[in-house]
Order: C-alpha cells, then sequence, then structure tokens
C-alpha cells in the first residue's frame, strides 16, 4: 500500500507550484490622446504648461515626476501612465538654467518632518492628463502643480489653444492652495 502524504508534504508541493508561477506585470503605456491630439502636441502641451508654472519664478532646479499625477492634488502617480519621454528636450532654458530632471518625489524631497523642502532650492511639477476641453483637437485643459516644501504647493488648471505658432496658454485657475 503507497503511504499517504503528509500534511507537511502537500504544503511543499503547493507552495513550489506557487513559486514557480510568475504574475503577469502591467507594461507601462502610454496615456491615451484625446481626439486630435498626437504625441508631439502632448509634448508642446506639456511644455506650455511647465513654462506657465515657472512663469515670474527663476528656480535654479525644476524636477517634474515621470508619471501623470491623479487625484485631487495629482499626487497619486500613475505608473502606467508616463510622461513623453521627449519633454524634458522642449523645455525653455536659458544658459542651462533651469536644469530639468525628470524625477520621483520622494527623490527630491527633504524629510517632511523638517519642512520637506524640495532639494537644491528647487521645485517639484507633476502633470495631469491631457483633456479635451472643450472637446476639439485644438483646445486643451491640463491640471498641473507645483511644490517647493511643506505648506507651500498650488494646483492649476490651464486652458490651452492651438494657433498657426503651435499650443499657447489661454488661461489658468489656481484650483488649490496648501499653504
Amino acid at each position: 500500500m503507497p503511504e499517504e502524504a503528509t500534511e507537511t508534504e502537500i504544503d511543499s508541493d503547493t507552495l513550489s507550484i506557487l513559486l514557480t508561477v510568475v504574475p503577469s506585470l502591467p507594461v507601462p503605456t502610454a496615456v491615451p490622446s484625446p481626439a486630435g491630439i498626437d504625441a508631439a502636441a502632448r509634448v508642446r502641451i506639456y511644455s506650455a504648461v511647465v513654462a506657465a508654472l515657472l512663469d515670474k519664478q527663476s528656480p535654479p532646479y525644476v524636477y517634474i515626476s515621470p508619471y501623470i499625477g491623479q487625484g485631487e492634488h495629482l499626487d497619486e502617480p500613475d505608473q502606467n501612465s508616463p510622461l513623453p519621454q521627449d519633454l524634458l528636450s522642449m523645455l525653455p532654458s536659458t544658459g542651462g538654467n533651469p536644469v530639468y530632471e525628470i524625477s520621483d518625489f520622494s527623490a527630491v524631497i527633504g524629510d517632511l518632518e523638517g519642512g520637506g523642502q524640495v532639494k537644491n532650492d528647487g521645485v517639484f511639477i507633476t502633470l495631469g492628463p491631457i483633456t479635451n476641453d472643450p472637446p476639439s483637437g485644438d483646445a486643451a485643459a491640463v491640471r498641473a502643480s507645483i511644490y517647493r516644501k511643506v505648506g507651500d504647493a498650488q494646483g492649476y488648471l490651464f486652458h490651452l489653444q492651438r494657433g498657426p505658432s503651435g499650443w499657447r496658454v489661454l488661461d489658468s485657475k489656481q484650483e488649490w492652495l496648501d499653504g
């Protein structure tokens, strides 16, 4: 008569099967563009929004989240929605200033209990998804936020229009203030 399997042998066999199963992880894909807005237009739109956020400011460093932000304050990075790769090359810079870098929030801020200031006296920008507002390939809306330190952050909604010379910001509205 064959011996019955012990509970330990069964658990070991089950564990072996489970350890060999490799979960399928989601592959990051670009955020679907709204109607009439291709990849090149996304880069130009985000570039215009970053320039508008920095208007009348000149931080030495500008860190930008690598992912599209979700949530009320855009503080939930969607790791399946990366920013366009060509964005950094399209951002305005004079004589190498400011220095732009794509980086995670946690990598560029100091200890939150100590004020959470962005390193190198810089700012951290998060960009939201591009939407058609109003529904047209020539109009877009983007939410964006800028963070300097704990208690010094703002969120805006930008409306953009495509014209003969490209995308330009028509207006912006502050949606929230942490300060």
